[in-house]
């Protein structure tokens, strides 16, 4: 069959269309698992100005101090993301998608100057845009960092071989250790390509590479990043050695059949060099030298692969990392494997004959790699995908999928998973802090609080937990505990804007309005769209009569988050106040046009309470307990209400139905025991007291409030 000519405009649109095409289902994903610290919640990616302190800082590389990583091209490029598109995941996966056609066409060049032909270079270029083994590095926002540096190593590695433009090679050079470090390897590229002589190569330009590699590594031991780096010890190295002897022959097999893709791979580690997977694998790579260099004298493509894979993976071999195989490393390798496994077959009409069953092998791994990006969709089609695949004995993969489960709403499944993983690993704070947050969001206040301290116990560097411990207080109304842990959270963070929210929250409650109002204003300074910072801050303008400005935040807070009920209803009252309304009568407005609103009862009962209307609040929290919404804390305040009329076996029932929807919240089961003590049921209040200390033996009020009822009774405390 006859081929057109692939050397113009055909070729490369041909390519280009092929790769959007395969990869287009990835621009409706999200963002995934490291793209959250160093994305989504890093606030110094929220200012242009910001990018000079890239070149300098590695911190500024995630929210959390303890990923530092010195990176600042691929933070630049992650800024203007921003800039651009906020936190849309639409902006960044085009990008990949971008810099992956672009290093499509790299490879496609490189290997026409090879091969001497481009019908070769255009298959190459192909076979490395469309096979799966790609999609990882695609499809994941952060593995942006490994395409950058691919691209920078490829285009030098071009420029080097045709001696053009020194400066130029340097710069791409450059620019791809300024994104990853693994950028590293072009130097052994372009030594090997010099020593197998294939195009002829000055060394002019290798001094230049080489140059611009010291030079990086002077700048990344300068800000600090290299030295902590190579100080981390995440495993004996006679260990990692024999572990990458191992993956080298996996990541071959992921190549050659790629259906058992993964996000992480079910792969340990080998201690000892007479397993017989070592063996195996160190016979495979063996056997593989010796056919190459037995081949040399007809050709020396075989080296060239050899040369080409060894240099692209030598990082991972001279630095172990804490994931042990990961496809994205295989991007930059792929390109010599393919280009080899082409150039061995040969070029020219030999390449033609293969034109019937390469189109069909191409198609086939565009199927794979569609099918891929539907996987990648969101965390937890990854995360149960992974979970699928070999994960059961992962710790890190069930930690991930509980968290995904739990922000989907899928509590009793977060649960299961976040508990597996803890079997697998006990010492993993992540997992003990995503515990808390599914403990905490059914309510049982104390087992969250266990969880946040096992976490902040193994992770004392961790801010989200101090912030979670925060919230979790100011959820029973220990204010100064709150305010107590939203510093430590600050202290490890300062520019944190939950935990500066949450602290304000605790000042507010405190009597500290001023104060309150600096920390909301700081955590706006971190992220000008933060909703909740918004809202909290109209409404402690609104207390203060400043309903202007009230409004101004409050309407901010809505913009942001169009479906918050709540916000909504804070910004109707404040409105209605401008106009001269008081809150009572805005109440009433408000609820003969929703007269079906639980949250707007609850607002009102909430509202009469404070104000000791207690026949108001006993009605409105009657009408909020008549919806399925209802929780614990609308049968609190209606017990409240029914205490305080007298109505003390009203109020029981009330905070009984409390405790029974919140089995782990000790001030509730305080609440229904004072309620007891006040009725008389002084035995009932003994057991739900000597209960809440079962439970949590430091409780002040539950041994006070024992002390006094066996008191009051002549037993004694056992």
């Amino acid at each position: 069959m006859t081929w057109p000519s692939l050397s113009g405009w055909l070729g490369r649109g041909v390519l280009v269309a092929a790769a959007v095409a395969t990869y287009a289902n990835s621009l409706d994903n999200g963002f995934h698992y490291d793209d959250s610290h160093s994305i989504v919640d890093n606030y110094h990616l929220r200012s242009l100005a910001n990018i000079a302190s890239f070149f300098v800082d590695p911190g500024q590389f995630s929210r959390e101090p303890g990923m530092a990583m010195y990176r600042p091209l691929l933070l630049v490029t992650y800024a203007v993301n921003y800039a651009l598109g906020g936190h849309d995941p639409f902006g960044y996966h085009l990008v990949n998608l971008l810099l992956h056609v672009l290093a499509a066409a790299a490879v496609t060049a490189l290997v026409t100057v090879f091969a001497r032909n481009h019908t070769t270079g255009w298959w190459v270029g192909m076979l490395f845009a469309l096979h799966p083994i790609q999609s990882q590095a695609v499809h994941y926002i952060s593995a942006r960092s490994e395409l950058l540096s691919a691209l920078g190593a490829l285009i030098a590695f071009l420029m080097a071989i045709g001696n053009r433009a020194p400066a130029a090679t340097a710069a791409a050079a450059a620019g791809g250790l300024l994104a990853k470090s693994t950028a590293v390897v072009l130097l052994p590229l372009l030594i090997a390509h010099r020593w197998l002589r294939f195009e002829p190569l000055a060394k002019r330009q290798l001094l230049l590479v080489a140059a611009a590699i010291v030079c990086y590594l002077v700048i990344s031991f300068a800000t600090g990043f290299l030295g902590g780096a190579l100080q981390q010890d995440v495993r004996p190295y006679g260990v990692h050695l024999l572990t990458q002897v191992k993956a080298l022959v996996y990541y071959a097999s992921l190549i050659v059949m790629p259906v058992r893709l993964a996000v992480e791979h079910n792969f340990t580690t080998s201690e000892i060099p007479t397993e017989w997977p070592v063996l195996g694998s160190a016979a495979f790579l063996g056997s593989m030298v010796a056919v190459a260099w037995a081949c040399r004298g007809s050709s020396r493509w075989g080296l060239w692969v050899l040369a080409w894979v060894g240099a692209s993976l030598s990082v991972t071999f001279l630095k172990p990392l804490n994931v042990l195989v990961s496809e994205h490393r295989l991007y930059l390798a792929a390109a010599g494997l393919f280009a080899g496994a082409l150039l061995v077959v040969g070029t020219g009409a030999r390449v033609r004959r293969l034109v019937p069953a390469g189109g069909g092998a191409l198609v086939l791994l565009a199927l794979l790699t569609w099918q891929r990006g539907a996987v990648w969709q969101d965390e937890l089609t990854l995360w149960r995908d992974a979970a699928a695949r070999g994960g059961e004995e992962m710790f890190r993969v069930h930690s991930n999928l509980g968290l995904a489960q739990l922000e989907a709403g899928d509590l009793a499944g977060a649960a299961v998973s976040l508990q597996r993983a803890l079997a697998l690993n006990p010492g993993h704070a992540k997992s003990w802090n995503s515990l808390g947050l599914v403990h905490a969001a059914v309510g049982d206040l104390l087992q969250a609080r266990k969880a946040f301290e096992r976490a902040r116990m193994l992770a004392p560097g961790l801010a989200g937990v101090h912030n979670n411990l925060a919230r979790l207080h100011a959820r029973v109304g220990a204010h100064q505990a709150a305010a107590e842990r939203a510093r430590a959270a600050l202290a490890i963070d300062s520019r944190y804007g939950p935990a500066h929210v949450n602290l304000g929250l605790a000042l507010q409650r405190l009597g500290e309005p001023q104060a309150a109002v600096g920390h909301y204003r700081q955590a706006l300074l971190q992220e000008p769209e933060f909703a909740a910072a918004h809202n909290n801050l109209g409404l402690l303008h609104a207390e203060a009569g400043r309903l202007e400005e009230a409004v101004h935040h409050l309407q901010a807070a809505v913009d942001q988050q169009p479906e918050d009920v709540g916000m909504q209803l804070n910004l109707q009252l404040v409105q209605l106040q401008l106009r001269g309304v008081t809150p009572r009568q805005a109440y009433r407005q408000l609820l003969a046009a929703r007269p079906d609103d639980p949250v707007l009862w609850r607002a009102q009962a909430d509202l009469c309470l404070r104000e000791a209307d207690f026949r108001c609040a006993l009605g409105s929290y009657a009408r909020v307990v008549e919806s399925a919404t209802a929780g614990p804390g609308a049968y609190a305040g209606l017990a409240a209400a029914r205490r305080a009329l007298g109505d003390l076996e009203g109020a029981i029932a009330a905070y009984e139905e409390a405790v029974e929807l919140a089995p782990g919240r000790t001030d509730l089961r305080n609440n229904l025991a004072s309620a007891y003590a006040a009725a008389g049921r002084i035995e009932a209040a003994i057991a739900v007291t000597r209960a809440v200390l079962e439970r949590d033996g430091g409780d002040r009020r539950a041994r006070q409030n024992l002390t006094r009822l066996l008191q009051h009774s002549g037993a004694s405390i056992r």
